[in-house]
């Protein structure tokens, strides 16, 4: 199967818990991620019950802090 993460391609071998994603990703216990799948802003709160599959597509965004 085949979901988008910040408009690339990104295989996976089948629908996959979130966080399984995020943690090949290196993103599971990152602070200031945001995520969204299909435009919906999914709470980290939720990251653990929500569920990837196919063509789903998702977008990470992270906060940079700065002066």
């Amino acid at each position: 199967m085949t979901i988008t993460i910040n408009h690339q391609p990104h295989p996976l071998p089948g629908p996959q818990p979130l966080l399984a994603l995020l943690a090949e990703l290196q993103l599971a216990s990152a602070d200031g991620v945001a995520l969204a799948i299909n435009q919906q802003v999914v709470p980290r709160a939720c990251w653990a019950t929500t569920t990837i599959h196919p063509g789903d597509q998702l977008l990470l965004v992270g906060v940079i802090a700065g002066g």
